[in-house]
């Protein structure tokens, strides 16, 4: 069976999302910090944000195994 793939969240959504939703299929990293961020994207499939992080081209640089980008938000035009 091959590995899950990682998926790296900038903070901790609802930890029972996270338990039943999420880590089933991934293995879930919960970065906290820049320096943590940039770390684990390194070799992270997905990352799953807030609308607050800033998503740009030096972070999706240093993501060279990065598939897709997910937005924890509400409403349009986030």
């Amino acid at each position: 069976m091959p590995p899950l793939p990682k998926v790296v969240l900038t903070y901790p959504i609802h930890e029972k999302v996270i338990r039943k939703k999420l880590a089933p299929y991934a293995r879930v990293v919960i970065a906290g910090t820049q320096a943590k961020l940039a770390h684990e994207l390194l070799s992270a499939d997905g990352l799953i944000t807030l609308l607050s992080d800033s998503v740009n081209e030096k972070l999706l640089k240093n993501a060279p195994l990065l598939k897709a980008v997910g937005n924890v938000a509400v409403g349009i035009d986030n």
